[in-house]
């Protein structure tokens, strides 16, 4: 694909082939992965815009093999806006991910359609069934559904498969990229503390492949490095006064990483009175 388009990456493990599909920087760059068994096919995540998502199907059919079934991670639109796109199938989400798309779904789609008209999709419907935390099983390969709390999301799905002593990640890491951090718990506070809490303990699980949302495949190091991203971002919130100076720590500590929406965005909620 060109450039500016849609990419692929596949990894070979064993009789478990992996795809990422990566949205390009205007669809978030976001990772929609595959599970390919013998058999079957399971998505994890959906893009964020109808062009990539019409891609991504394009992609799905050339494969051969009938999609056993849909994962949403969590609820922010990037990983689930176009579900309408896949509406021939079940997708599934936890009962908290489903809530809280309940109630940004209109939201979303207002911001969304202000800054990509061309591109948000024609109707945004919610993923049709509630996923159960704990073990599945799809054409003899088992899978494992985390529920991690207050981290990036509320609640995000990690997908682990044991078999091959990988996970799916999805926006509990970021490679390379700004994360989005400002999501905070019931209480109101931010979930950063409890977040590299979580990644303490999946860092000694030493994962063989660790997919993320947004980036490059990766290892259990990366782990460790959500981790001192995570706890700058700690020191950063607690001085930064605007939008704006939240921003300058960031670029100024890694002026190589993409993604800049992510830092706009966490602006723009945390600092909601001011100008980011």
């Amino acid at each position: 694909m060109s450039s500016d388009g849609p990419r692929t990456t596949t990894i070979d493990k064993g009789d478990i082939r992996l795809h990422m599909f990566t949205s390009p920087e205007v669809g978030e760059m976001v990772n929609s992965h595959v599970i390919e068994t013998p058999n079957a096919l399971i998505v994890v995540d959906v893009p964020l815009y109808k062009p990539f998502a019409e891609a991504f199907r394009t992609y799905l059919d050339g494969l051969g093999k009938p999609i056993a079934k849909i994962l949403i991670t969590h609820a922010h639109p990037d990983h689930w806006f176009t579900v309408s796109q896949f509406q021939d199938h079940a997708t599934f989400a936890f009962q908290e991910a489903l809530d809280e798309m309940a109630v940004l779904k209109d939201l979303a789609y207002g911001y969304h359609s202000s800054i990509h008209p061309d591109l948000v999709p024609d109707v945004v419907t919610l993923p049709s069934d509630v996923a159960e935390e704990g073990p599945i099983e799809i054409d003899g390969v088992t899978l494992i559904l985390h529920k991690v709390r207050d981290a990036e999301a509320t609640a995000t799905m990690a997908v682990e498969i044991p078999a091959i002593n990988t996970l799916i990640a999805q926006d509990l890491v970021y490679d390379r990229c700004y994360a989005y951090v400002a999501t905070k718990d019931a209480a109101g506070e931010s979930t950063i503390g409890s977040w590299i809490g979580h990644l303490e303990a999946l860092a000694r699980r030493d994962f063989d492949l660790v997919l993320p949302a947004h980036g490059e495949a990766s290892d259990s190091s990366i782990f460790d490095a959500n981790i001192a991203y995570l706890r700058f971002a700690a020191d950063v919130l607690a001085s930064a006064r605007t939008g704006d100076d939240m921003i300058r720590q960031f670029k100024e500590r890694y002026p190589d990483y993409r993604l800049d929406l992510m830092l706009t965005m966490s602006a723009y909620m945390l600092y909601p009175s001011a100008e980011a």
